[in-house]
């Protein structure tokens, strides 16, 4: 999706390269730097003001969200800053260079799919211990690079509190923000699901005529087990998947660490509920362990971890 706005430069040093995508109130481009290729979410001005101030907090909200985010399945956030020209703030996170979920699927193996939903839900568990929801996992949020490396991006959403608003897209939407009830990571799991779904079988079972029957679909609808669209998909992943998709969070997974023991139980060979690199994410990249009985915790979880893999050798 190239474009030709009236700059081609921001804050005098992200040069633009192409325009990757956007929403009611922000564009997405890439752009390059001394520093390398990132990508770069500029704020679209707004008529009214006092609307302009509450975006802005927004925007401003989503950044000390991110910034502290360091995980390998998480697109890192950069820099933040403001373009006088412009009078456009923006900020910048890593270029993921990749194909979305669904399209790096095309033709995969279920061990291929099982192993990616495995770094999304990796990614998941380390979100929601921080408090922090994504609110809108879907296909085009969950990128896959050439070495098969999934990270998660956008979190645009992320720092909205959705009480009473509708937030998110209609077709990976759970029931309970459809309802203006209060989501929390449950909702994500749920999206999650759809796409668990979405990249099992190819098909997004709730995508209707429109957003209302999208809608409607997401709060009544229970489709089939994905293993009547594909007879290759093993029951145990239609146990896990519409477990995942309950229409009341109570009755889903609590955590995106159970879906991984779910998904174990019936495999011979493991997935790792945590590598070195995500343990790692946990702790904190600076300051004093005194006094963080949490942190002590996961190193010592960590330790354990590369103890036994290197054949009782730390």
């Amino acid at each position: 999706m190239d474009t030709d706005p009236l700059f081609q430069e921001i804050d005098k040093k992200y040069s633009l390269v192409k325009k990757i995508g956007g929403g009611s109130f922000s564009e997405v481009y890439l752009v390059s730097s001394p520093q390398g290729t990132t990508a770069l979410k500029l704020l679209k001005k707004v008529p009214l003001a006092a609307r302009q101030l509450e975006i802005l907090s927004d925007f401003k909200s989503e950044f000390s969200i991110l910034k502290n985010l360091n995980h390998p399945n998480i697109a890192r956030i950069l820099d933040f800053g403001f373009d006088a020209n412009l009078e456009r703030y923006y900020f910048t996170t890593e270029w993921v260079d990749g194909k979305d979920l669904f399209a790096s699927t095309e033709g995969a193996t279920i061990e291929t799919i099982l192993e990616r939903m495995v770094q999304a839900l990796r990614a998941l568990e380390y979100l929601h211990a921080s408090k922090i929801f994504h609110f809108d996992l879907k296909a085009a949020n969950v990128l896959v690079r050439t070495d098969d490396a999934v990270k998660v991006i956008d979190f645009g959403l992320a720092s909205i509190d959705p009480t009473g608003k509708m937030i998110g897209t209609p077709t990976y939407m759970a029931p309970e923000i459809i309802n203006r009830e209060r989501p929390d990571g449950r909702a994500d799991l749920y999206s999650l699901g759809v796409l668990f779904y979405y990249c099992l079988t190819r098909q997004n079972p709730f995508r209707g005529n429109g957003v209302q029957e999208t809608l409607k679909r997401q709060q009544m609808f229970s489709p089939p087990p994905p293993s009547l669209a594909n007879p290759k998909i093993p029951l145990f992943l239609d146990r896990i998947v519409m477990h995942l998709l309950q229409k009341n969070p109570a009755d889903r997974y609590q955590r995106a660490s159970e879906v991984i023991r779910d998904i174990n139980r019936e495999l011979p060979n493991k997935f790792a509920m945590e590598t070195r690199e995500t343990l790692l994410s946990y702790l904190p990249e600076e300051g004093q362990l005194i006094g963080r009985s949490r942190e002590l915790a996961l190193l010592k979880n960590l330790f354990t971890t590369v103890y036994k893999e290197n054949g009782g050798t730390p």
